[in-house]
């Protein structure tokens, strides 16, 4: 039986999506063949966790003087703004191969902690197959570096990034980002990298399709990220709807701009803003939502996994984009009950008359193919992610 140790954050909340993902595709891995085991970095210490679980408790700063020594940290130390949990991580990866003798230990990022202290744990015990597990790189944080802070972070980004690479045994990017890992400064490492995809994707056919609430219950849940991913153009929409159709829009959120989003909600009316809950909790108020809104990022080749999770529903989507090459509208493409929005491109009476036209579409009824969906979106399964990682092994 081979031995997996998965180095990951926060896989106790069940809300985190990197997480999230993991867990799919180790399931798939998780057989008579294979043992896994989890490292986690947890913010405190949780009340339940399974026997296959070992946590390294430390806090996150976020404001104070702890959050200047994180920043200044990070400054000094990018892209790792951790190192307390850097020595923590590499201690206990360390201990735990020595007992247990992994036949692979598999970093995700993000935490980039994660991949820093298997980083170390490698230099002295060098025997480790060390693969890193890039849901959320690093260096291609920026499409577009337009400051000065923006290109100074994406060059030492990559300046970890080659040391980190040139340690480990396998690297496993995500196919929206294989422009920028095809760059020169990488090419020393193709022959120790794949291309997966988010595997994000899994037909839930219980969901309940077809019905409109009066209220109308949309549903957003997911971060929200100054200059990258800001709701403000979808809030101010809303409000011009909502003086003709009754609707409440429900957000699901962590912490990320979450005093502009307390503000909004109490200045529009029709929010309501909840703190991140587990899946399977989330999977619930999914299935009692009308519609379920989708943001895009701007100048990024990020694909933000609820797109897939929200394609497995059989839901009608409204997506919220900014430019044309949105990563997100590749997939939405194959999916019939999404309507797409360029923000700020259409006047606000063009749009209003567009949704309040699908909205009638929505409660006819919009038709989905799953089992089509999924021969399309094949890559993007935990089952397909399992079995490619399994050949790594």
């Amino acid at each position: 039986m081979k031995k997996i140790l998965i180095i990951l954050k926060s896989i106790s909340t069940h809300n985190r999506q990197n997480a999230l993902c993991v867990e799919k595709v180790a399931n798939y891995i998780n057989s008579s063949e294979y043992l896994i085991d989890y490292l986690s970095w947890e913010l405190k210490t949780p009340i339940e966790k399974t026997s296959n679980t070992y946590v390294v408790v430390e806090k996150e700063a976020t404001d104070g003087i702890a959050n200047l020594i994180r920043i200044s940290s990070k400054v000094l130390r990018t892209p790792i703004g951790n190192y307390q949990l850097v020595k923590k991580m590499r201690n206990k990866i360390v201990e735990l191969y020595k007992i247990n003798k992994y036949d692979a230990i598999i970093s995700v990022i993000n935490p980039v902690e994660g991949a820093e202290a298997l980083y170390l744990a490698k230099e002295e015990i060098p025997q480790i197959n060390a693969i890193l597990y890039e849901i959320d790189p690093n260096s291609n944080r920026y499409k577009i570096c337009r400051t000065i802070k923006e290109k100074i972070w994406q060059y030492r980004s990559i300046k970890w990034e080659t040391k980190i690479y040139r340690s480990f045994d396998h690297i496993i990017h995500m196919a929206s980002h294989r422009r920028h890992y095809s760059a020169d400064c990488f090419s020393e490492f193709k022959g120790k990298s794949i291309y997966l995809d988010i595997p994000n994707f899994e037909s839930m056919n219980s969901m309940t399709t077809g019905s409109i609430h009066v209220p109308l219950r949309l549903l957003y849940c997911g971060a929200f990220y100054p200059g990258m991913r800001e709701p403000y153009y979808m809030f101010n929409l809303f409000k011009e709807i909502s003086k003709s159709v009754q609707l409440v829009l429900d957000i699901y959120t962590g912490n990320s701009m979450r005093s502009e989003l307390e503000e909004q909600s109490a200045k529009l009316g029709y929010i309501k803003l909840h703190n991140e809950i587990p899946q399977e909790q989330l999977n619930k108020v999914i299935d009692e939502a009308d519609i379920l809104i989708s943001v895009g990022n701007k100048d990024s080749d990020f694909l933000p996994s609820k797109t897939l999770m929200y394609m497995g529903t059989s839901k009608p989507i409204i997506h919220f984009y900014f430019d044309k090459d949105d990563v997100s509208m590749r997939y939405f493409s194959c999916y019939p009950a999404v309507l797409n929005v360029m923000q700020e491109k259409e006047t606000t009476s063009e749009v209003k008359k567009r949704i309040v036209e699908f909205i009638s579409k929505v409660q006819k009824g919009i038709a989905v193919d799953q089992k089509a969906l999924k021969e399309r979106l094949y890559r993007n399964t935990p089952e397909y992610s399992a079995n490619q990682i399994c050949g790594l092994i």
